[in-house]
């Protein structure tokens, strides 16, 4: 306003001109250990929520991008999802609507996002089957019961019921997304990676938000090279594979959205069984088979028929 009266010469100058605005303190959600991790799982696979609580730590989704991710946007046999949209959330109001920086990105998907997406596919099977004509299938993968468009809101009160029931207070919904990126530089991996992980907008995000993780890392491969040993075998590999990986491109899409393509699945996958709070899985190429959902059941306790 006081701009404006200046430019329409009502004042002669803006006396808020000379305030120096206070700076914007980030203070980022505490990330879980594994072995909260651990429990959270173990809870919400007592209720219809364990494959989305699952899915979210592996592939570090945002709450909005989790609630709108359609079942047309996995690709099991590339082992991959596309992030086309999102759902956004305002008293009264809840929308399908592009991604934040309105980027459609590609993701890895690990063997336990995939397990989880199988235990899903069940969970919804059984709502159709409860709901019967009732059931509208509005195609997405973390539907409501009934089949329709679920809310960031309802995503963070049933995370919020299962923290509470875990003993594990003061945790959001948004925790899960930052102990990925927080694993994944425990684990030695680029910032760049972990910025094309997470869909940040530059490498310049990450470090900001991450910067107590990166001071940790530093501190350990310092330690490393001193003969400490603090860096583990499975993060010395992570961290040559993630290594000189290329940053990701913008390219332009369909209908001039930009498409944010990620090049660095193979640093992800090799970083996976690290950062996981999971029992490690054989990858696609091995000889042994892959997890199942009976064999995730047995490692977790948990049993995708009850979920």
């Amino acid at each position: 306003m006081l701009r404006w009266a200046v430019t329409q010469e009502i004042a002669f100058r803006n006396p808020a001109a000379a305030v120096k605005p206070p700076k914007r303190t980030h203070n980022p959600a505490r990330p879980y250990e594994r072995e909260e991790a651990a429990r959270l799982i173990a809870e919400a696979a007592k209720t219809r929520y364990g494959p989305m609580v699952i899915f979210t730590f592996e592939t570090g989704l945002r709450r909005g991008e989790l609630a709108g991710l359609k079942w047309t946007d996995i690709d099991t046999e590339q082992r991959a999802a596309t992030i086309r949209g999102a759902i956004g959330q305002v008293p009264k109001r809840t929308w399908y609507k592009a991604t934040k920086a309105d980027r459609v990105a590609r993701i890895a998907l690990s063997d336990h996002a995939l397990e989880a997406l199988h235990a899903q596919r069940s969970q919804q099977a059984k709502d159709k089957l409860v709901a019967g004509g009732l059931y509208d299938d509005q195609g997405f993968v973390f539907a409501t019961e009934r089949g329709g468009m679920p809310s960031p809101v309802g995503i963070s009160d049933a995370v919020r019921r299962i923290v509470k029931r875990a003993g594990l207070q003061g945790r959001l919904a948004h925790a899960m997304r930052h102990s990925t990126g927080s694993w994944l530089i425990r684990a030695g991996v680029d910032v760049r990676t972990v910025a094309a992980v997470l869909r940040h907008s530059s490498a310049a995000t990450t470090l900001n938000v991450y910067a107590h993780e990166m001071e940790g890392a530093q501190a350990d491969a310092v330690r490393h090279l001193l003969g400490a040993g603090a860096i583990s075998d499975g993060n010395r590999m992570a961290t040559a594979a993630a290594f000189g990986a290329k940053s990701p491109r913008k390219k332009r899409g369909e209908g001039g959205t930009r498409t944010h393509m990620s090049s660095h699945s193979a640093a992800f996958e090799a970083a996976a069984s690290t950062i996981s709070p999971l029992p490690r899985a054989p990858t696609a190429g091995s000889d042994s088979r892959r997890a199942s959902p009976a064999l995730l059941a047995r490692k977790l306790q948990w049993r995708p028929n009850q979920v």
